[in-house]
């Protein structure tokens, strides 16, 4: 197993670790439940990592994690063609109704 990404808190952890299985990935998410511990140990020490279960996938994970925080760095809105809500830019699917953002 290899350490791919460490994450700010547990959401940002979820998200990543979706995305990554989304994309057939085996990911172990590790300090899942160490927040509590802060304050007993330094809080560096308890922030969510993403390890990689199979090394062979490190390289795709990399790539998709690199990708994730490029597209964070987006601003703005977007219209959802098929339910007509409103997405953050850098959604790739519709919150409401799992459309596929970049689909015309």
């Amino acid at each position: 197993m290899k350490l791919i990404y460490t994450a700010a808190d547990l959401q940002e952890a979820y998200l990543l670790k979706g995305l990554l299985e989304h994309a057939g990935i085996s990911i172990q998410l590790v300090n899942e439940h160490a927040q509590g511990a802060v304050g007993e140990i330094p809080f560096v020490e308890v922030f969510p990592e993403l390890w990689v279960e199979n090394d062979a996938s490190e390289m795709v994970a990399t790539q998709c994690v690199d990708e994730y925080c490029k597209r964070r760095k987006i601003v703005g809105e977007s219209r959802c063609l098929k339910c007509g809500e409103m997405n953050p830019a850098a959604f790739d699917l519709c919150w409401q109704c799992g459309n596929d953002l970049g689909a015309l």
